[in-house]
């Protein structure tokens, strides 16, 4: 139990820690598209002591965090299982995304927008552009799942289609079968990567595809 309890704090830790590092990252990202290769952009060092900095005075990305304290909320409102109404209720009347008018962040606005406007939670991710930000809240919904990968993912698909729709659900989703794998207590590197991955096989295979087809062009 200590273990997993372990497992859980640092899930958490590097949840928050990849979306504030990450959002950093993206303001850059017009470096990459200008001829950086992926994988040297990939290995590149972080100032970290730079990095508050850095996110005082960039005027157009703001930190995507608050989508895990959002869904964790859900969870602790709930106090079991949520559903996506659990989730767009707390989405919807949390002023923390919208502190800034981010195009980058044009996808949670606009299903804020929808929700307010009154449109069915498990519907408002139609139409969205696919990008990765509703993975950030995935962490959660794996720890909630912890060791049961497949619940994670059905509830990961669900709970993402509030704010998108596929492929990006089922990335996000099966972020979230990712974390609860890797609470398993005799979860390795190498099997969370071989479950993982059939996963993917199993249930999207455009997806399973694409990440091989990425994996090609960074090797």
């Amino acid at each position: 139990m200590e273990n997993l309890k372990s497992k859980i704090e640092g899930c958490i830790k590097g949840a928050v820690m990849g979306s504030e590092i990450g959002t950093v990252h993206a303001s850059r990202i017009g470096q990459i598209a200008n001829g950086v290769q992926l994988k040297n952009a990939l290995e590149e060092k972080i100032d970290l002591d730079n990095i508050i900095i850095q996110q005082k005075y960039n005027t157009w990305s703001s930190s995507l965090t608050p989508l895990i304290q959002i869904t964790a909320s859900a969870y602790i409102k709930k106090r079991g299982r949520i559903v996506p109404e659990d989730f767009a209720a707390e989405l919807a009347t949390d002023e923390s995304l919208a502190d800034r008018a981010v195009f980058w962040y044009l996808d949670l606005y606009s299903a804020i927008e929808r929700l307010h406007a009154g449109m069915n939670p498990r519907i408002n991710g139609i139409g969205a552009c696919p990008d990765g930000n509703i993975c950030t809240a995935m962490a959660v919904v794996g720890i909630y799942h912890a060791k049961d990968p497949e619940y994670a993912y059905i509830d990961g698909i669900e709970l993402s289609g509030v704010i998108q729709r596929k492929p990006a659900a089922e990335w996000a989703a099966l972020t979230a079968a990712a974390v609860a794998e890797a609470l398993n207590e005799d979860c390795t590197a190498s099997k969370l990567v071989k479950n993982i991955t059939e996963m993917t096989f199993r249930y999207c295979k455009d997806t399973y595809y694409e990440i091989l087809r990425n994996c090609t062009k960074i090797s």
